[in-house]
This record gives structure tokens, C-alpha cells and sequence, in this order.
């Protein structure tokens, strides 16, 4: 869920950029493909009967650690090239 999905999405940023715009415009773009899986299954959770075995599969998938660990990649994306100097301070600050 979500209390999963946005530490590893806005963590990794905030760290690497420290409020300067440390998000590169892969991982910008790569969070809207990564959006998809939890809408569709959060779609079905609130729609499909909570007796099926398709509402027990979907929020067990939403409250497992398959979904929101598909944005474990976006640690080793790069952050933007002006933004260097920003970590390292942001870094050595912390």
C-alpha cells in the first residue's frame, strides 16, 4: 500500500536531493508505470466480493512486499547531473 510504495519512491529522492530536485526524469517517468499494478489492485479489492478468492489474492498482494518492492530499482537511478553538489552536502549533513 501506500505506506510501503512512497518510502521507497520519495525517500530515495529526498535523501539524494535534499528539497533541490534530486528526482531524474527516469524515475519520474518510471512511477507512472509502477502506479499501474497498485490502482488496478486496489480497483478490485473495493469491487470484487470480499469472499472471493480473487479479493483474498488482490489485498494480499497490496499488503504484501511483491508490489511496493518493484521500486526498489529506482535506488540506482541516477539523480539529475546539477544536483551533485547538493548531495554531497545533503549527505555529509546527515
Amino acid at each position: 500500500g501506500i505506506s510501503v510504495m512512497f518510502p521507497l519512491i520519495w525517500i530515495p529522492s529526498y535523501i539524494y536531493g535534499r528539497g533541490t530536485g534530486g528526482v531524474s526524469t527516469s524515475r519520474a517517468l518510471a512511477s507512472i508505470p509502477m502506479a499501474l499494478p497498485g490502482i488496478l489492485l486496489t480497483m478490485v479489492v473495493f469491487t470484487a466480493d470480499t469472499d472471493s478468492y480473487l479479493w483474498t489474492f488482490c489485498a494480499g498482494t497490496l499488503g504484501g512486499p511483491a508490489l511496493p518492492m518493484i521500486a526498489a530499482f529506482l535506488w540506482f537511478d541516477s539523480p539529475p547531473e546539477d544536483n551533485k553538489e547538493a548531495i554531497r552536502t545533503g549527505v555529509k549533513a546527515s
